[in-house]
């Protein structure tokens, strides 16, 4: 493997962490977290766009670690291009994914009862809007992770949080206008 792709792997496997452990703050086996901020069901639905991304498949792997080490039930639903689906079911355990091309995966996702956490891992152009619109009455401020900031003229449901690899090197860092606060900052 080529270093630049080496180096572009953990930088995607940091970032994933960061966003579902960290920043969403779901059970972790790595150190106490707060855990699911969803109450009244036994299964929590979380949606990963960008499910085909290097991001996106990192953040499906976490999502089911945080399930395994709670002890509760998550419906995994991805969403991605339509030649990935099968890829993304077999190799990653989603139970659902809907393609990204098809304006009624929205809908698709509403009428199962929404999405308690999202994961853009694309955060650009219509996903901000389409993934505020799939989430659920029972989301909370912080089930949703996002790398760039909504469009000014988007009212947002559920307020995101904001992370990227590189706040684990030690720098707090000015990305696209917001402050990415460094992890290791003590509280």
């Amino acid at each position: 493997m080529a270093l630049d792709s080496a180096a572009a792997t953990t930088m995607c496997a940091v970032t994933a962490a960061q966003g579902v452990f960290y920043r969403q703050g779901l059970p972790s086996p790595f150190w106490k977290t707060p855990g699911w901020n969803v109450d009244g069901s036994s299964e929590i639905t979380y949606l990963v766009y960008g499910g085909s991304a290097s991001i996106g498949q990192y953040a499906a792997q976490m999502v089911k670690i945080a399930a395994e080490t709670s002890g509760r039930k998550v419906k995994l639903i991805g969403v991605a291009s339509a030649r990935q689906h099968a890829f993304l079911q077999n190799e990653y355990g989603y139970d659902l994914v809907l393609d990204y091309r098809d304006d009624s995966w929205v809908k698709t996702v509403t009428e199962l009862g929404g999405a308690d956490y999202a994961f853009d891992a694309i955060s650009e152009g219509e996903t901000w809007a389409n993934v505020q619109a799939a989430l659920s009455p029972r989301a909370r401020p912080g089930s949703v992770v996002a790398f760039l900031a909504p469009p000014a003229d988007l009212q947002v449901k559920v307020a995101p949080v904001y992370g990227a690899a590189w706040e684990a090197l030690g720098a707090e860092v000015d990305f696209m206008g917001a402050s990415l606060e460094c992890i290791t900052k003590a509280s």
